[in-house]
């Protein structure tokens, strides 16, 4: 959070961002619902929304077959949760960048890194 500026800004949402926050839902015990946390989450103006999953590593970080699959429990756990009508983004903010591969392909509309926060 103490970075959220910079954030926006190399998002280039600095126009767009209406609001910040986090999230998490807990299914009850028992159940048989999936939970699911998201680090940061940016409301924008023109009903979109970047999901933002925070990642440290001292490499660029790879997306595994298990890591797409929770990322997109994420994605699917919130929409049908909080019943937005949004478009969701997926943004990576990882230390050193994403390794290319056909999961981040298919899951990352963004990602910001390290540098990026300190330009």
């Amino acid at each position: 959070m103490k970075h959220i500026s910079q954030i926006i800004k190399c998002l280039n949402l600095d126009s767009l961002a209406a609001g910040i926050g986090r999230w998490q839902f807990i299914p009850q015990k028992g159940s048989k619902e999936d939970g699911a946390q998201i680090d940061l989450i940016i409301d924008r103006f023109d009903k979109c929304m970047n999901v933002c999953e925070i990642k440290f590593s001292n490499e660029q970080y790879r997306i595994n077959k298990n890591d797409a699959k929770n990322l997109a429990n994420k994605l699917n756990v919130f929409e049908l949760k909080t019943r937005t009508q949004k478009q969701l983004f997926l943004t990576l903010i990882t230390t050193m960048g994403i390794k290319k591969n056909i999961w981040s392909e298919d899951l990352v509309d963004s990602e910001v890194t390290l540098s990026d926060l300190f330009m």
